[in-house]
């Protein structure tokens, strides 16, 4: 399905459907903080949006003139400047224009109309049209094809060196603003107001590295209990904000003196103005900020001057100063669709997990995961996966793992009951991962003074027990699971050459090992239409499996590295308006670097030459399409050369990714 398939499902959907694609569409175009209104059922319903002075109406009625009429009126009397109207009906360029040209409140209200035409074409754009679907009640099928740009660009957000330089230089910068007006306060205390203000799944994660970063650099001084900037990073703060406050201040008379306008109106122009550079959106009506301007030049009688104003806008210093904010908003609201377009434009998804990863994850879910670092490890990187949406899954021949492990665990049961507790300790040394983490938990039952689980109650819990049978234990660790919603695939075939090479990589592990891992190996190539993130503490299995297109296997911590910097699923384009301050010491030359990297790969010129190199490339390999590895090489050869190049964007679609 596309633009006309999506319009008709609008057009026909019941009243709940259509309100929840509408708040997909206002997500979209940079509402906040939504809110349904529920009142008397009169066709339509009421949205609270962060935009206050923008009334929103989602609307279902036929006589959709007598309503914006209605709710002008009630716009008006709540001091409203804009009315948005979103309705699933379809109006008519020529019914638009003949309402609005005898419109009673066009001297006094801004009005924009999203009819389904207009909501379909802004909906139907990839990363939201399965999701559309979704909330219509609409199952797509089959990937989205992406330009070579496309995929290039989000690759560079989500695993260039660039990217994560700028992202840790933008924490850092963050993190030192909020210490700046915050000193004293303890690491949690910090850790929750600076995540409070950076983007991403798990901030938090953000926010502790950026501290422990800062600390070693010497720029953070004191005991964690009370924390305070050195002098000098104290003073690097108060430079750039002093400097930010004077570019302020001019910016703010600047306004106030060409247009004539008192300071404080001044003041909230140049906010709308901040925001709109943050958001790298042009001047227009395709967004919440905006619709914002619109209504605050009706409001003012500002309309006629807004080429002017937009003319000032450019040239104010604040602006100026933020000359790379596209760059870093483009950082940090990346999101789920752009993981989906590095992988080559899949639809969905999966987590795989294998036996390394998966035992102490489950130990986490049921008993805790602050017991070992391999639990919490486990447990954020499922945290965040959530957060995206991808479903989680452990291949059957990992299953068998998990329960024969168990099972080796039962051999050494007598002999665990003989330990005096100073020795039972070291068994969290164990390489056996049921006796090593219930030797941890039981360390951090009795530091709390919590009763103790006995060893054979632990094993118990995951179904293994003496004279039982492994497929028995399969069965209830497999229950476990599903109720985390953690699901088994896949069987035990494999390819024999991929068996052969794991194989030579592990010359001393037991033959039924290696030919699990090639099964789940087999499996992975063979569905290469589909996309993977494959965690795993094997460094063999990752590198075999490096340069795969629609498959990144990694360990949870690297893993979690890069998911956690991207938006969830929920999360629209809206980008931090809070970090503002903070990137006044932002190093911009961090910044540049990405900059001239997107602009080298989003270059018609550049996306010409590149993909002539790959078509090149893949005609002396004999091959119809190269690896995620090959292309990654290329750019790293070839993009310095392309930065140069800046002329419009170009698309070209890359070959579909063959089967098996």
């Amino acid at each position: 399905m596309n633009f006309s398939g999506l319009k008709r499902l609008i057009e026909s959907a019941d009243e709940h459907a259509f309100y929840d694609v509408a708040l997909l569409q206002l997500r979209q175009l940079g509402y906040g903080d939504l809110h349904v209104v529920d009142g008397p059922y009169d066709g339509g319903k009421d949205v609270e949006s962060d935009r206050k002075h923008v009334q929103i109406q989602l609307s279902v009625r036929k006589d959709w003139e007598k309503k914006i009429k209605e709710e002008s009126l009630k716009a008006l009397k709540s001091g409203a400047r804009h009315i948005l109207f979103l309705t699933n009906r379809r109006i008519t360029p020529r019914a638009e224009a003949n309402f609005l040209s005898s419109y009673p409140y066009k001297n006094q209200l801004e009005l924009t109309i999203y009819d389904s035409s207009r909501i379909a074409t802004n909906l139907s754009q990839p990363g939201r049209i399965a999701q559309s679907y979704k909330l219509l009640g609409v199952e797509v099928k089959g990937n989205t094809k992406f330009s070579v740009s496309d995929i290039a660009a989000s690759v560079a957000l989500l695993f260039g060196d660039e990217a994560s330089e700028l992202r840790e230089a933008t924490a850092d910068s963050v993190a030192l603003s909020w210490l700046r007006f915050h000193t004293g306060a303890s690491e949690e205390e910090a850790i929750a107001g600076i995540a409070g203000i950076l983007p991403g799944v798990t901030p938090e994660r953000l926010a502790r590295s950026s501290l422990s970063r800062l600390r070693i650099a010497g720029e953070i001084t004191g005991p964690k209990s009370a924390m305070a900037l050195s002098d000098s990073a104290k003073a690097k703060v108060d430079s750039a904000e002093s400097e930010l406050i004077a570019v302020r201040a001019a910016d703010i008379q600047t306004i106030s003196d060409r247009l004539e306008l008192p300071q404080d109106v001044a003041e909230e122009l140049l906010d709308i103005s901040i925001e709109l550079t943050i958001r790298s959106q042009k001047a227009g009506w395709s967004g919440a900020i905006d619709d914002e301007l619109a209504g605050f030049l009706k409001a003012h009688g500002l309309t006629r001057k807004r080429s002017e104003i937009n003319e000032i806008i450019a040239n104010l210093g604040t602006v100026a100063k933020y000359s790379y904010i596209g760059t870093i908003d483009k950082l940090f609201s990346s999101n789920t669709f752009d993981i989906m377009r590095a992988f080559g434009g899949v639809r969905e998804i999966k987590l795989v997990l294998d036996t390394s990863v998966t035992l102490p994850l489950l130990f986490g879910l049921e008993f805790g995961s602050d017991a070992t670092g391999y639990s919490s490890a486990s447990s954020v990187m499922k945290e965040v996966s959530d957060g995206h949406g991808f479903e989680l899954f452990i291949p059957k021949p990992y299953l068998n793992e998990m329960a024969s492990h168990g099972h080796k665990a039962l051999d050494f049961l007598d002999l665990y009951s003989t330990f005096e507790p100073e020795l039972r300790g070291v068994m969290r040394a164990s390489p056996n991962a049921y006796l090593s983490h219930y030797a941890a938990i039981s360390e951090r039952a009795q530091a709390k003074g919590e009763e103790l689980l006995s060893l054979q109650e632990f094993l118990e819990h995951f179904g293994i027990r003496r004279g039982s049978t492994i497929g028995n234990a399969e069965r209830v660790i497999r229950g476990l699971m599903e109720a985390h919603q953690i699901f088994v695939v896949w069987d035990g075939r494999y390819d024999q050459a991929i068996k052969d090479e794991i194989a030579e990589q592990k010359p001393h592990h037991p033959e039924v090992v290696v030919k699990h891992d090639a099964a789940v190996c087999s499996k992975l190539n063979a569905h290469a239409s589909e996309g993977f993130i494959f965690a795993t503490w094997d460094k063999v299995l990752i590198d075999l499996l490096h340069g795969r297109l629609s498959v990144y296997a990694d360990n949870p911590g690297r893993i979690v590295d890069w998911l956690a910097f991207t938006q969830g699923i929920e999360t629209g384009i809206d980008g931090s308006v809070e970090i503002l301050a903070a990137l006044a010491i932002v190093d911009e030359g961090k910044a540049a670097k990405l900059a001239e990297k997107l602009q080298a790969i989003e270059s018609e010129d550049a996306v010409f030459k590149l993909n002539q190199i790959i078509r090149d490339t893949r005609k002396a390999k004999g091959v119809e399409r190269l690896e995620s590895g090959e292309v990654e090489e290329i750019l790293d050869v070839e993009l310095a050369s392309l930065v140069a190049a800046n002329d419009d964007e170009g698309v070209e679609d890359l070959p579909s990714v063959p089967e098996g």
